[in-house]
């Protein structure tokens, strides 16, 4: 039997230290025996421009407070997807619980998340689609029924703390390709051809993004809950015996720095509250079998 030790979300870590407001866009659900874990996708600044990094200062930190939408979609997506993939399991019947259900679970999901957007004019800057990524899964005594979509990740861990599981070691993400720019477009833009560009915003998300043809021929690409159909293919679904688990671990990407070694991942899961001086926006929820 699998018991649930801790789960948590935290803010930028210069936000916590300073007591100051800004909107969450992960959002987590752990019940007993069955969870989510979603980051809402960072949205760009109201004035259209974006973050080139993280805050490390109080300043930098009203300066984001200050441009950041809020009410942030980013948000409400993640919070729809979350709800609506734990109401979708607990609506089957617990004993026929396979990857074909959470597959329907996902997609109730991404459905909900279609009607946020929906009569939306998407420009994929200030207006991009409210998306998020997730990880999920229903714990049984001993299978673990998951998916994946995004960098969220789900580990699964024996006694001895070594890796049994892990999302981001697919075969289709280790066949991905890294992402090059087109030629034509980084010989226009020379050496704008970044994150800070809108030109390069649009190309990634309208382009590269949910892009099935590009999955297909094993090029780089990546999926998110947009309320898009083509966010489908994007979703991997697990079988995962449990009978050697001890830990099971799903995190949003914020996390993935706190537990990059097997010394940081003992010494998180028997003191979780650390991970809130990380960097990042970061969710942590941990079962432990009793």
């Amino acid at each position: 039997m699998f018991k649930l030790k801790f789960a948590k979300t935290y803010d930028f870590a210069i936000m916590t230290k300073n007591n100051l407001d800004h909107v969450l866009e992960d959002y987590y659900i752990a019940e007993a025996d069955a969870f989510c874990v979603a980051d809402g996708i960072t949205r760009d600044f109201k004035d259209g421009t974006t973050m080139s990094s993280y805050p490390t200062t109080k300043e930098e930190a009203l300066k984001v407070i200050e441009k950041y939408p809020n009410p942030s979609g980013a948000a409400k997506a993640a919070k729809v997807c979350a709800e609506t993939f734990i109401s979708s399991l607990y609506s089957f019947n617990d004993s026929i619980i396979t990857e074909k259900e959470i597959f329907s679970a996902v997609k109730n999901s991404n459905s909900q998340i279609q009607k946020l957007n929906a009569n939306r004019k998407i420009d994929y800057l200030a207006n991009d689609y409210f998306a998020t990524v997730a990880v999920g899964g229903k714990i049984t005594e001993d299978t673990l029924y998951c998916f994946a979509i995004g960098d969220c990740e789900i580990l699964v861990l024996d006694k001895d703390y070594n890796i049994l599981f892990q999302t981001a070691k697919t075969p289709e993400q280790k066949a991905l390709t890294p992402y090059r720019e087109p030629f034509l477009l980084k010989k226009i833009y020379k050496a704008n051809w970044n994150w800070s560009n809108p030109a390069y915003r649009v190309h990634i998300r309208k382009n590269i993004r949910n892009n099935t043809l590009r999955k297909f021929l094993k090029k780089h690409s990546f999926g998110a809950l947009t309320g898009e159909k083509k966010a489908l293919p994007f979703i991997n679904n697990f079988t995962v015996p449990l009978e050697n688990a001890k830990y099971i671990l799903a995190y949003s990407d914020g996390v993935a720095d706190c537990i990059s070694s097997k010394e940081d991942l003992i010494s998180v899961i028997n003191n979780p509250e650390q991970i809130k001086n990380e960097q990042h926006e970061k969710t942590l929820v941990i079962y432990e079998k009793v």
